[in-house]
């Protein structure tokens, strides 16, 4: 939607409290207001749902265990900070948009000033972004910020990324249990197998069956 500047306003007027340079959005109505907060509610409540299952998946396990190398060590590694900057970015959602609501709520009609603050919260770019896809706390000058509309898009492509990588990990964990049985057991039949040799290196009975 096109900003839609107030009458006798101009740019230099609206921009985004601390950002330099950044032109804040032109004021939504109410209607338009209590959309959007529906819309990103809606959206809050599907990622909600994805980090659940992102959280309980049975590839979540294989994502820290230690010891791995190669191709295997760099994918794993990747997931996990993709999936910790998930953790972020949702975090920081709910957090922004408890703030929304809660102004929201302050009157059944918002004013002038609640609406500018509302399209503010909704609609300007004021989450701040790190290279690793962290939310910052203390944001340098001139780093990726994004509206929280843009936030909760990427956060449910981002989610279903990760659910869809862990599933490829989980499986083929479970590709390599089936060849090779799991370590435990494969473990114990090398100790068993050890133990079976004498006490110079010679097969016992045991070791030939």
């Amino acid at each position: 939607m096109a900003d839609r500047a107030r009458p006798g306003s101009t740019a230099a007027d609206r921009t985004v409290p601390g950002l330099t340079g950044v032109t804040a959005p032109a004021p939504l109505s109410r209607d338009e207001v209590d959309v959007a907060i529906v819309a990103l509610g809606a959206a809050h409540d599907r990622i909600s749902a994805a980090m659940y299952a992102l959280d309980n998946h049975p590839g979540l396990a294989a994502v820290r265990v230690p010891g791995r190398t190669g191709r295997t060590e760099r994918y794993a590694a990747d997931l996990a900070a993709q999936i910790d900057a998930l953790w972020s970015r949702f975090t920081a959602l709910g957090t922004l948009l408890d703030q929304v609501r809660t102004l929201r709520a302050q009157r059944s009609r918002p004013g002038d000033e609640e609406l500018a603050k509302l399209t503010w919260l909704l609609r300007a770019p004021m989450v701040p972004v790190g290279a690793n896809g962290m939310v910052l706390d203390d944001a340098p000058p001139g780093a990726v910020r994004l509206p929280l509309m843009e936030l909760a898009r990427q956060l449910e492509t981002g989610s279903a990324d990760a659910i869809d990588r862990l599933s490829i990990l989980d499986e083929a964990g479970s590709a390599l249990v089936v060849r090779f049985g799991p370590p435990g057991e494969a473990l114990a039949r090398l100790r068993a197998a050890v133990d079976a040799l004498g006490p110079d290196g010679a097969p016992t009975a045991a070791c030939l069956l």
